[in-house]
């Protein structure tokens, strides 16, 4: 991955900053943070993250509208997102999955759970 910029999109800090943890210290990645799909989008613009890990239940845009704004008016379908969320709902996983998410990561995830996802991420998106 030759852009080294993820963002991670979560309403709750902790999540933010939990994730942002393990890309750091683990795959050396940096980081941008943005705590609602409105923010999200705006960092997106700013700084064309490689990947993006997003929260479904977020303040002012949810994580499916930001999807929608970035597949359609964004135009772009080659960012991969992962979706975390702790929502087990089979019509939302059908809806993201609709929408060409990479991954999907149930909430609350442990630290080496995310790890091997996102190891396992990378070698997808390379």
């Amino acid at each position: 991955m030759e852009n080294k910029k993820v963002l991670v999109a979560d309403d709750q800090l902790y999540i933010q900053v939990f994730v942002e943890r393990v890309l750091k210290k683990e795959f050396k990645l940096e980081i941008v943070r943005a705590s609602d799909g409105v923010d999200a989008l705006n960092k997106y613009t700013d700084y064309k993250p490689a990947l993006i890990f997003l929260d479904i239940s977020m303040p002012n845009m949810n994580g499916v509208e930001f999807l929608k704004e970035l597949r359609t008016v964004k135009n772009d379908s080659a960012t991969p997102v992962v979706v975390m969320t702790a929502n087990r709902n089979s019509d939302l996983f059908k809806t993201v999955v609709t929408l060409g998410i990479t991954d999907y990561l149930l909430k609350p995830f442990t630290y080496s759970t995310l790890k091997d996802r996102v190891s396992d991420i990378l070698e997808k998106v390379n």
